[in-house]
């Protein structure tokens, strides 16, 4: 039963135990390697309501990008490449969730 504690806490799983995160390997150089993400629902200023923040993996600098929370994939790319590559050129990877 999905409801009984006992019969969930002695249950067997039916499928492959994964394995163990592995880490994401420490770039060599600045803005080789940067993370995004996405601060949404927030309240709106100039009309925007989210931003984007892209953090360099090797030295932590970040770029905080206003933006709105139903940016396309494009819309994405160009603030991308006017605030970051501008800067700092493509990097290797980019990681994101």
């Amino acid at each position: 039963m999905k409801t009984c504690l006992t019969c969930q806490q002695n249950r067997t799983l039916n499928k492959k135990q994964t394995g163990l995160l592995q880490p994401l390997p420490i770039p060599e150089g600045p803005w080789e390697s940067v993370s995004m993400d996405f601060m949404v629902s927030l309240p709106p200023s100039r009309g925007f309501n989210a931003i984007m923040v892209v953090v360099d993996r090797f030295s932590k600098m970040a770029h905080f990008i206003p933006t709105k929370d139903e940016a396309t994939t494009q819309e994405i790319s160009r603030l991308f490449f006017t605030h970051v590559f501008k800067h700092h050129g493509l990097s290797k990877d980019i990681v994101s969730n």
